[in-house]
């Protein structure tokens, strides 16, 4: 018995070996592949600055003349609302940027613009209370960051920079679409207005176009009505939330005649990959509604936390409490490894973030997928798909490393 135990520990030992000789490899590897992509990150590297509740950006001037700016985040990750805010001030200031776009609803988006301007009564807890975006509607910190340093930079703005949000996500909360029904329509229709969702939908996908018809409005507010009745009519005919972010993109684009202006948006990080052709990006894209006028700033992490619901990790990952305070980092080959992670690390600092331009003069990232190709041993995480006949600039444009980025506080 002990020969054999003498044995099965010699072979747990040489297994651990080959593993760390293969994991050594595999990171020298790396290094050596990554030389030249590190010597462009150098000299293309825009901004590097120590993790805070801003960033002083700066960009090349090429960056400026898109006309849709597409920031992806990892909604859970601490510094996205900050690069949001960041991202959106600096284009305000810079081109007068007065269109942002946003993942979350029509009614949602009407009374996000009433909290910016401070003319509801409605708190912004309530107004994102069913928001897509989970984080936000579990973390007051989240949208304090987000929404409430934009309501105080927009209230500080000349009113020729002041923007209006516009919210392209499917029909999400229909209590409060039931309230703007009733701001919005004469006060005869309002007992007849139905609160169960189904009912709601069937209400205005067949009698608001014959009120539309019978009233008149102004203007903005017949656009809304026959917007919101678009998002109900088609609410069950599609089920893509990226096919019906980009409908209402495209329905906006029309009516507010945005050809003549620059728009912003920030989303969940996939959705922002123009080289998917099913991604909201990569429908705008392959339309060439905009020219490909467009570019799209994603961010990478290592070293980081992530706010995760604990019911929806394996009990060894698992925190006590409803959320879990979870290591999230692109070099973590057991969860999840970004392909050349370690060109960024060698020119970036510890607790920092920096901002490179990847479609530069002579880049390398023009001939490969690096940056974005990804693998994990243990599958916890959606990974990004990513088509090896495609090359990062061809999904990205821009990405902003950041190392030490805490989780965003929930509501515990």
């Amino acid at each position: 018995m002990k020969r054999i135990l003498k044995i099965i520990g010699k072979l747990v030992l040489l297994i651990v070996g080959l593993v760390a000789l293969i994991y050594l490899g595999f990171r020298l590897n790396e290094y050596v592949a990554g030389n030249k992509y590190v010597e462009y990150l150098k000299k293309n590297k825009l901004v590097s600055n120590q993790l805070g509740k801003s960033i002083p950006l700066k960009f090349d001037n090429d960056f400026f003349e898109n006309q849709l700016f597409l920031v992806g985040e990892i909604h859970e990750v601490a510094t996205s609302p900050v690069i949001d805010v960041s991202t959106f001030k600096c284009l305000n200031r810079k081109t007068n940027i007065t269109t942002y776009i946003a993942e979350m609803d029509i009614s949602q988006a009407y009374y996000i613009n009433k909290y910016l301007k401070d003319s509801t009564d409605l708190s912004l807890e309530r107004i994102l209370n069913k928001w897509v975006v989970w984080i936000g509607t579990n973390s007051a910190e989240y949208r304090e960051q987000k929404w409430g340093n934009l309501k105080e930079y927009y209230q500080q703005l000349d009113k020729a920079k002041r923007f209006e949000v516009f919210g392209v996500n499917r029909l999400n909360d229909f209590a409060l679409l039931n309230r703007l029904l009733r701001e919005k329509l004469p006060s005869i229709y309002s007992a007849e207005i139905p609160e169960n969702k189904d009912s709601l939908v069937n209400w205005v996908s067949s009698v608001l176009p014959k009120i539309l018809k019978s009233r008149s409005f102004t203007v903005r507010d017949s656009l809304l009505l026959a917007d919101i009745e678009f998002n109900c009519s088609n609410h069950d005919k599609i089920t893509s939330r990226d096919e019906f972010m980009y409908e209402n993109f495209c329905r906006y684009y029309r009516q507010y005649n945005w050809i003549t202006k620059k728009i912003y948006g920030c989303f969940g990080l996939y959705h922002t990959l123009q080289g998917i052709n099913r991604t909201l990006a990569g429908r705008i894209k392959e339309s060439r509604i905009l020219n490909d006028n467009l570019v799209s700033l994603v961010a990478l992490y290592t070293n980081s936390q992530l706010t995760v619901p604990s019911g929806g990790l394996p009990s060894y990952l698992a925190g006590s409490g409803s959320f879990t305070k979870l290591s999230y980092s692109c070099d973590d080959v057991f969860f999840g490894y970004i392909k050349g992670i370690e060109d960024f690390k060698r020119v970036s600092g510890k607790n920092s973030i920096s901002l490179f331009k990847l479609n530069g003069i002579d880049s390398p990232y023009y001939w490969s997928n690096r940056g974005l190709d990804n693998f994990s041993l243990i599958k916890l995480f959606g990974s990004i798909p990513i088509d090896e006949n495609k090359v990062t600039t061809d999904y990205i444009q821009y990405l902003f490393y950041a190392d030490g980025s805490d989780w965003v506080q929930p509501n515990e």
